[in-house]
Order: C-alpha cells, then sequence, then structure tokens
C-alpha cells in the first residue's frame, strides 16, 4: 500500500510506514493461528512509500474491507491501541452518525481488535447501525455480530437487505443459511439473486445448480415449494419445495416438446416428433420437468412459456416469482 498519509518529509512518511508495519502486525499476529504455532508477519515497511501486507484469514476474499482497516488503523508504540473516550466516541458516532459516518466509525472500532467489541455491542441505533456494527462484530467472531446482520436482512430499506443478504453469504451456521433462504423470494430481483447465489455457495447440501448452455437451473432445499425465474441477463429458474406434485391434468405443447398428463401424479414429456420423437415419464414435479428438459436441451425461451403455461392453467400450486 503506497502513500497511506501524505507528509512534508520522505522521513515522516517512512515513520509513518514503520508505525503501520508495527500496529498491523500487534493486531493481527494471532490472527487465525493456531495454538502454538508461530507469529505470522502481516506488516512490513519495505521504503518510504510501501508496506507490503498479507491478507489475515478473516479478510481473504474481502481485500477492500482489510484496506480500510489498514487506513483505520491508529495507535502508538507506546499507549497500544486508542483511549477509551475516543472508542466511546466512535461508538456513539456509530449509533447517531450518518451512514457514511456510521460506516468509518465501524471499522476504526474494527480496527482496534477484540477489545473493541463491548464499544461495538453497546452500539444501538437504526438498520444502518445493526448492518456495520454485524460487520464488525462478525470480523472480529463475536456471535451477536451474525444476530445483528440477520436483523438488518429484514430492513424496509433494499440497500441495507443488500449489503445485509450479500454478508451473510460469508457466514457459517445455520441461522445465516435459514436467513438467506427466506430472501429467496425477496421482492428486490437483486437481493433475490444474491440469496440464491449464496445458497448455491454454501454447496450440494443446499442448493445444487445446474449450469446449461443458455441458463441455470437451482434447486434448493429444506424450503416451502416455489418457483423463480429470472429473465435477464444470464436466466435462471430456481425450484424450492422440491418434489411437490404439479395439480390438475397437464396439457403443454411449445414447439416440438410437449408435456402430458399420464398416470396419476406422472407427466411424459415428448421431444421430437412423429417416430424420431422422444419421450421421457416423470413425477409430475417441477424440478422433474426442468431436469428432463435441461436433458432435452430445451431453450430458456421454450422453458420459460412451458413454466407460464402451467402457471396459467393453474397445474402450479404454489407462486412463481418472476425477476427482470
Amino acid at each position: 500500500i503506497r502513500d497511506l498519509v501524505r507528509s512534508r518529509g520522505l522521513g515522516d512518511v517512512y515513520k509513518r510506514q514503520v508505525l503501520i508495519e508495527h500496529l498491523l502486525n500487534r493486531r493481527f499476529s494471532e490472527a487465525g493461528l493456531a495454538p502454538g504455532a508461530s507469529r505470522v508477519m502481516y506488516a512490513q515497511a519495505v521504503s518510504n512509500r510501501t508496506v507490503r501486507l498479507r491478507i489475515p484469514a478473516p479478510y481473504r476474499g474481502f481485500v477492500t474491507r482489510f484496506a480500510d482497516i489498514v487506513n483505520a488503523i491508529e495507535g502508538s508504540y507506546y499507549y497500544g491501541t486508542p483511549s477509551q473516550a475516543t472508542l466511546s466516541r466512535l461508538a456513539e458516532t456509530l449509533a447517531s452518525g450518518s451512514p457514511k459516518e456510521k460506516y468509518k466509525a465501524s471499522v476504526k472500532l474494527e480496527s482496534v481488535g477484540v477489545s473493541a467489541i463491548a464499544y461495538l455491542q453497546k452500539a444501538s441505533g437504526d438498520d444502518w447501525t445493526q448492518l456495520y456494527s454485524g460487520q464488525a462484530l462478525s470480523y472480529l467472531n463475536s456471535p451477536l455480530g451474525r444476530e445483528r446482520i440477520i436483523s438488518a436482512a429484514e430492513s424496509d430499506n433494499e440497500e441495507i437487505r443488500f449489503e445485509a443478504v450479500r454478508f451473510l453469504g460469508r457466514l457459517s451456521g445455520r441461522g445465516a443459511i435459514q436467513a438467506l433462504k427466506t430472501k429467496v423470494f425477496d421482492p428486490s430481483s437483486r437481493i433475490s439473486i444474491e440469496a440464491i447465489d449464496a445458497l448455491v455457495s454454501y454447496g450440494d447440501d443446499y442448493a445444487v445448480k445446474i449450469r446449461l448452455g443458455g441458463y441455470d437451473v437451482v434447486a434448493i432445499k429444506g424450503m416451502e415449494p416455489g418457483l423463480v425465474v429470472r429473465t435477464k441477463g444470464r436466466p435462471f429458474v430456481t425450484v424450492t419445495g422440491v418434489g411437490t406434485p404439479l395439480e390438475g391434468t397437464v396439457e403443454v405443447a411449445v414447439g416440438p416438446i410437449g408435456l402430458g398428463s399420464t398416470e396419476e401424479n406422472q407427466v411424459g414429456i415428448i421431444n421430437g416428433l412423429g417416430p424420431d420423437a422422444n419421450t421421457i415419464v416423470v413425477e409430475a414435479t417441477m424440478d422433474n420437468i426442468l431436469a428432463t428438459l435441461a436433458k432435452f436441451n430445451a431453450s430458456f425461451e421454450a422453458t420459460r412459456k412451458i413454466i407460464e403455461s402451467l402457471e396459467d392453467a393453474g397445474n402450479i400450486p404454489y407462486s412463481v416469482t418472476w425477476l427482470d
């Protein structure tokens, strides 16, 4: 990181770089280390313009956040972290400042380390306070951080909900996963998409994603039945409540693909015309139909029209959310 603080003389600049080295190594020297492991140097002042940095484990993949910490960190060789009065003022700003001021205060407190947890916990305010204090507490491994992020994800403010859902994607635990599931059907397209992508990132135990030529199919486990269809950008179809049967008699034709009810709770899917047509019979559930359409290499446009026809006919016994 170059030129973190401008100064009148190169000597003063180098002193600042050496101080940054000292403060960061003191702050992160034991971050993520197993008991008995040797300390790691996270900062080294190599010139009057450059500090060479190693990213601590909690910030890998979140370089921008770590850069904010580097720029926010304060202290001295002799007196350590900022005073209690300074920490109290930062907590007050986190509780009552503007959103921009709240963010800066939360990062300042986070840069102090575990001794700032009590000040972050005491900060109470609006949903921005919940979000920013929750992020800082999470980076400091406080369980309260997850609780505050989950609370922020229920905000009426779309921007706060989006940032909270995006942050939930990096947290572990059943509470975070359940909170993400509730956001799959969020009225905001970008929040719904963020929640779906986060669940997919947790692995096949929670969500399975099949990437096709022109779109994606996602199946999310452990949820009430529903369907989310994104029609713009990279299209996708997300189905929840896997295994929920369709209702009524199915009869759909889209180009060379046809769907028709056979025996009870089964549907035949035909691809092609005449003697060369290929037919597969499956249980009449949306996930089975989507999987079969994928085998037939059906286009997204054909899949979309089939879903629309099933919805219009009342065959889908749950809501379909259409995203731009």
